[in-house]
């Protein structure tokens, strides 16, 4: 389990920072409800700031020996396909008053693709054509889920432990087409001490 972070984007963010206006608000375009892109990229003085961006790509369950893209692996541009990585809508928020404190991140993706695949048979890179043609044809389910990621300070610059994760659920199919149930938690902790312990890692599939 990795933590991404989003440097170059939030670097040009707070760069922004020192203006005190939020650009105009196009309020005839209709947006899906109780979303957190359904405003300013930038409120003001808010500390707030939102934007799109990639977060989790890769996930595993080892006890179950199961792994899970969270894009079309099985058609993967960088291997010769059609499909890139999917980007989530992301917020960020900062205490203006103070450049020290936490920043705070909330990610969200409605509907992206999610492969589900036997880890312990993944060939790895070192053959990049063998693992491109196990990504496209030896997956056990797919289909599309929901994702939420959470991440309580994204630099780990606050003086605490600093904990993230995701959590999923949506519908996959295996290879005859057989519906199924999938839903994922994914939690880890960055102690004080620099120490990194995930704390949980469970994808499930109902079948």
């Amino acid at each position: 389990m990795r933590k991404l972070l989003l440097l170059p984007i939030l670097a040009l963010a707070l760069a922004c920072e020192a203006q005190p206006t939020a650009p105009p608000v196009d309020q005839s375009a209709d947006a899906p409800a109780l979303s957190f892109m359904n405003g300013p990229m930038n409120p003001g003085n808010s500390g707030v700031y939102r934007f799109q961006d990639v977060t989790w790509v890769w996930t595993t369950d080892p006890p179950r020996d199961i792994g899970a893209s969270h894009y079309r692996s099985d058609d993967w541009i960088a291997c010769g396909g059609t499909q890139d990585f999917v980007p989530s809508d992301v917020q960020l928020v900062t205490n203006p008053q103070g450049a020290h404190d936490a920043i705070h991140q909330l990610a969200k993706a409605g509907d992206i693709p999610v492969v589900i695949y036997r880890i312990s048979e993944l060939p790895g890179w070192s053959d990049p054509a063998a693992m491109c043609a196990y990504l496209a044809e030896n997956w056990l389910y797919r289909g599309t889920h929901r994702m939420v990621v959470t991440d309580n300070d994204l630099f780990t610059s606050g003086p605490g432990a600093n904990s993230f994760g995701m959590s999923a659920h949506g519908t996959v199919y295996d290879q005859s087409g057989a519906p199924c149930t999938y839903s994922e938690k994914q939690q880890a902790v960055i102690l004080p001490d620099g120490s990194f312990k995930t704390t949980v890692e469970n994808i499930r599939i109902r079948c």
